[in-house]
């Protein structure tokens, strides 16, 4: 049995949940892939400065990048002063972090505290629908994590599907949900979106699981991206996904800011 959050555990755990074995969430099992699919990234990227947006309080992505002995500079953002402060109050037990991690008190609905071109990485873990408010401040964040972001520099994002009921997945706690084709366009006006997926399908995910071995029954023979793809079947750009979305977008090269309200443009 477990109190965690279903966003904040091992596979092990994560499996048992899925499986039923132990009081908690089938969602454990999703958000476990959705959170290793982005730790391959940042393994990738490899070392990197991440800003993780609405980073929360369960700060499951910066004990990853600790334990794993990545030399990646972890800066959590959240309105909230005391999920703040436990960042940077977290005591580290075994392992050490290579870069001490920082925390940000900012209300992400504003602009964003960093210059121009300054990070090599953003995540923004199932937060956005909690302070955006309609489809202006969805493109106006999306269009501030671009400009932040080095050329070249990647943005996760993970966020509820709105879907074509127009009706809300989480009415009793977020205020916003924006439809997928609305984050694929504003992530397309600044970004080379390189891939996305839908997570959280139920009871589909224990479906998929072998009866033996209670492991996925695809084969892994090029990571986790294709788990994503043979469970959701949602890489075709023309399907509909249900459930949430990960997106996985990068910067182009070839993409500048013209400072601070400006615009983007090809270079010339």
């Amino acid at each position: 049995m477990t109190d965690r959050s279903h966003e904040d555990v091992s596979f092990d755990v994560a499996r048992e949940l899925a499986e039923g074995r132990m009081q908690g969430s089938r969602l454990a099992w999703a958000d476990f892939v959705r959170n290793s699919i982005v730790m391959e990234q940042v393994r990738r990227a490899e070392p990197v400065t991440l800003l993780d947006v609405g980073c929360g309080s369960s700060l499951w992505l910066m004990r990853w990048i600790v334990e794993a002995g990545l030399d990646t500079k972890y800066i959590g953002l959240d309105a909230d002063e005391a999920r703040v402060e436990r960042l940077k109050r977290h005591r580290w037990r075994g392992t050490k972090p290579r870069r001490r991690p920082e925390g940000v008190v900012h209300d992400a609905e504003k602009p964003l505290p960093f210059p121009t071109n300054e990070l090599g990485m953003v995540t923004c873990l199932e937060a956005m629908e909690h302070f955006v408010h309609d489809t202006t401040s969805t493109f106006g964040f999306i269009e501030e994590v671009a400009r932040v972001l080095l050329p070249g520099g990647i943005f996760l994002l993970a966020t509820p599907n709105k879907g074509l009921q127009d009706e809300l997945q989480h009415p009793h706690c977020h205020g916003y949900e924006s439809a997928h084709i609305q984050v694929r366009a504003a992530l397309r006006k600044h970004f080379r979106l390189d891939w996305w997926a839908s997570y959280r399908m139920r009871p589909h995910l224990v479906e998929e699981l072998d009866p033996d071995t209670r492991y996925l029954k695809t084969p892994l023979p090029k990571g986790l991206l294709d788990v994503m793809s043979a469970i959701e079947h949602t890489q075709s750009q023309e399907l509909q996904p249900a459930g949430n979305v990960l997106y996985i977008a990068v910067l182009p090269y070839s993409r500048r800011h013209q400072g601070p309200g400006g615009t983007f443009g090809d270079d010339i």
